[in-house]
């Protein structure tokens, strides 16, 4: 089971709440449908912040690893913005981090230089951003997840 709150959507157009809590859940339901249907229970809070230190969006782990290596609590903050596009698909970005973690696919490394992905330990100060595995899904998964969603709108 996953639960979904939202802070400071006040910040945005009010007609985008709406296409905040709908993408939120074509999201879960298309890409998360696993972690919907398990009996475990994960907490998901979204907030939209007027500033966010030159970032469009982040995800934050924000529990202890379980024992069965997942994490079970996540902080997104989006950047608010004009256009409803670039918080939907900074949103699915972040959302699809958030999975990356739930499914141990990406994890924390041995100190906050490194990072684990599907097993592999990367030292992030000798990759570039662009070509670590867990941003080029995230970044393929903000675009197309937001065009399946504007298809299944129609």
């Amino acid at each position: 089971m996953i639960i979904v709150s939202f802070s400071n959507l006040n910040l945005i157009a009010s007609s985008d709440r709406k296409e905040i809590k709908d993408f939120t859940s074509f999201f879960l339901t298309n890409c998360m449908e696993t972690y919907l249907k398990s009996k475990e229970t994960y907490y998901i809070h979204i907030e939209i912040c007027s500033k966010l230190n030159g970032e469009k969006g982040r995800c934050e782990v924000e529990s202890e690893e379980t024992k069965r290596g997942k994490y079970k609590d996540y902080l997104i903050s989006i950047k608010k913005s004009k256009k409803i596009i670039n918080l939907l698909e900074t949103l699915g970005h972040e959302l699809t981090h958030v999975r990356q973690y739930m499914s141990g696919q990406l994890n924390f490394g041995k100190d906050v230089h490194h990072s684990i992905w599907d097993g592999k330990s990367y030292d992030e100060r000798k990759l570039s951003y662009w070509m670590s595995p867990w941003e080029i899904e995230a970044y393929g998964m903000e675009k197309c997840v937001y065009e399946l969603w504007i298809q299944n709108k129609k």
